[in-house]
């Protein structure tokens, strides 16, 4: 083999080294925007799943909050509440002053009978000794 033969076989296997060296960084290349391409999809995927799962979030929420409102309106005011329970209470206090006082008076009843009854008892003791005592 000349040397020129040999230079041409070495341009030649540099020359195919190149082209096999393109080829496979053209096929690696291929590979990566295929991988690109797919963890892109699988991304939009994700996104798309993550913004469905936030808007079913975001509609429970809203439920609930009208749920809320929904309760919340037939509540009664706090001052409105207390002031109807300070009218109970004074009608309350009225009533069971009522009632004592009507206790007092049935008190008073049996007590001025009961003394009417010992006056009674004691003038016909009284009567009665005097009887004795002329007989």
């Amino acid at each position: 083999m000349t040397i020129l033969s040999r230079i041409r076989l070495y341009d030649n296997i540099d020359c195919m080294k190149k082209c096999l060296t393109e080829e496979v960084n053209s096929v690696r290349i291929t590979e990566l925007e295929k991988r690109m391409h797919l963890h892109s999809e699988a991304a939009q995927a994700a996104v798309t799943l993550a913004a469905n799962d936030l808007r079913a979030r975001l509609d429970a929420m809203n439920e609930f909050r009208a749920a809320l409102r929904d309760q919340s309106s037939t509540f009664v005011p706090r001052n409105e509440l207390e002031n109807k329970f300070e009218n109970i209470y004074k009608e309350l206090k009225d009533l069971e002053s009522s009632r004592l006082i009507l206790e007092g008076k049935a008190s008073q009843r049996h007590m001025n009978l009961t003394i009417t009854l010992a006056i009674l008892a004691a003038i016909a003791s009284l009567i009665s000794i005097l009887l004795n005592y002329f007989k």
